[in-house]
């Protein structure tokens, strides 16, 4: 047992993974531009001209970065994220509610949608990603409240480096309760392509599991819905940079839950403002009933 022991741990000193430092993999380039969040909050963006060492082991190797008012020196001791300009938002795994090809990675969140919604998700490396959420109704019982889970798998991912295109895909699915006895379960496919400012998403679902017919209950108020066991769906989703406001974007949704049915549609149009720690979008949702819906979400990224 011992040996055994022995062994893993200078099988671990050994590996590539026991040296990793979040410095891997960055340039230094005059064509590059990177973001840097640090520890403390605050972001900096410029090219790093040259890599230091540091004598003191706590503070670990550093980048000199060549910012529009000059010339800083970090350490990896302050550096709490780095990454390629144009990569920095950490919303890049959702457009409003459509989950796009990308995986959630290191942005663990934890979001507010419509104010009435409680969301979070996580992601194990790159490739998978779990989201789960709960209404929060105001005089509604917890068995009468909406309930998802949410699992996607990356299966493909091309990143964009420096500034060409990247490619994503993923499959995934998701079960929902509306009430806790109406289960609704659909399972998805999606593709995403991310420019230097834009990036769109296309995605197919299918409805299995579960009825055609639901009465939902919530207090007093008693709803019929309709969605056909083995209908298929379509969402498509853009988000884009506004190039003067860096931390501005437009994004849009459609969607339809039955492609047989046209009239099932909506198209939601927004905005989104955030950075590297926190987002809001603001919007109005259209549907064909016809209706018009304000849309909002807050979302907190901190780790």
């Amino acid at each position: 047992m011992k040996i055994l022991l022995n062994i893993l741990i200078l099988t671990f000193f050994l590996s590539p993974s026991a040296y990793s430092t979040i410095l891997d993999g960055v340039k230094a380039s005059n064509e590059i531009e990177y973001t840097i969040r640090l520890k403390n909050g605050d972001i900096l963006t410029g090219y790093i001209t040259e890599f230091v060492s540091s004598s003191n082991l706590d503070e670990g190797d550093g980048i000199k970065l060549r910012t529009s008012i000059g010339k800083a020196t970090i350490y990896e001791s302050q550096i709490a994220e780095i990454c390629i300009n144009g990569e920095d938002s950490r919303s890049q795994h959702r457009i409003y509610m459509l989950p796009t090809a990308e995986g959630i990675g290191n942005n663990h969140y934890i979001g507010l949608f419509e104010m009435l919604f409680l969301y979070t998700g996580v992601g194990i490396t790159d490739w998978v990603s779990i989201t789960a959420g709960t209404t929060l109704l105001p005089g509604t019982r917890w068995d009468e409240q909406i309930k998802i889970c949410n699992l996607k798998l990356t299966v493909y991912n091309q990143k964009p480096y420096p500034l060409g295109d990247g490619f994503s895909f993923a499959v995934g699915g998701n079960l929902a309760f509306v009430n806790n006895n109406n289960r609704i379960v659909n399972i998805y496919g999606a593709g995403t392509y991310q420019g230097e400012k834009t990036t769109l998403t296309a995605s197919v679902f299918y409805k299995t599991g579960g009825e055609s017919f639901y009465v939902l209950n919530f207090g007093e108020n008693s709803i019929n819905m309709v969605y056909e066991e083995g209908a298929i769906g379509i969402g498509i989703g853009i988000e884009t940079k506004f190039s003067t406001w860096k931390n501005f974007h437009f994004i849009g949704e459609l969607w339809n839950n039955n492609v047989a049915k046209p009239t099932r549609s909506g198209v939601l149009l927004g905005f989104r403002l955030g950075n590297t720690l926190v987002s809001a979008d603001f919007g109005l949702a259209f549907f064909t009933q016809p209706l018009i819906v304000p849309f909002t979400s807050f979302v907190f990224t901190p780790f």
